[in-house]
């Protein structure tokens, strides 16, 4: 686990062809996500409302990076998610002031649009994006399994927005029914 651990906080570029190879295995023998998995997308607070409003266009649909429910259990906070998912990368739109973050949680319909971010194009952007599959994690965070959208899917019924707490409070803030989010609170 100690050689996992360390291999996940590089950027694929630093690692040995071995090291390469052991976690491409690993990474590989994660399922990919269907049609019952539970995903989840992480937006910055100041999204929530972005996503809610019905006037707002933009925010019909969700792409990105993403992971599923199941490999964040670990991911308890705001703080939690914030290093174990790596969001302090640069321009990043993620703040620890902000002391929450939302938490978009859906049904992957479209699984064929979705892959693990590996080799080209993804090898180029800056750590702490690591391209080999997993969030690299830090400040004691394990990191996570990572997929990306390769293009935005469409925002389906049941989609759910929660918004969670350095406190670990989570608050559901909005369910999407009948084509807008319906706001919970």
């Amino acid at each position: 686990m100690d050689a996992f651990r360390y291999m996940i906080l590089k950027n694929v570029n630093a690692l040995t062809e071995t090291e390469k190879a052991q976690l491409a295995r690993i990474r590989n023998a994660i399922p990919k996500p269907d049609a019952n998995t539970l995903m989840q997308k992480i937006i910055p607070k100041t999204d929530i409302e972005n996503y809610i409003n019905p006037t707002s266009n933009y925010y019909k649909k969700i792409g990105g990076y993403v992971s599923t429910a199941a490999d964040t259990k670990h991911l308890k906070t705001f703080d939690d998610l914030y290093y174990g998912e790596r969001l302090d990368y640069t321009n990043s739109r993620f703040f620890m002031s902000a002391n929450s973050c939302g938490i978009i949680r859906f049904k992957n319909t479209r699984s064929s649009e979705v892959v693990i971010p590996t080799g080209a194009p993804y090898n180029g952007y800056d750590y702490p994006f690591t391209a080999h599959g997993f969030t690299s994690g830090s400040n004691g965070r394990l990191g996570v399994p990572e997929w990306h959208f390769q293009s935005k899917i469409d925002i389906q019924e049941g989609t759910e927005i929660w918004e969670i707490s350095n406190d670990g409070t989570e608050e559901l803030r909005a369910i999407y029914r009948s084509g807008k989010f319906v706001i919970i609170k």
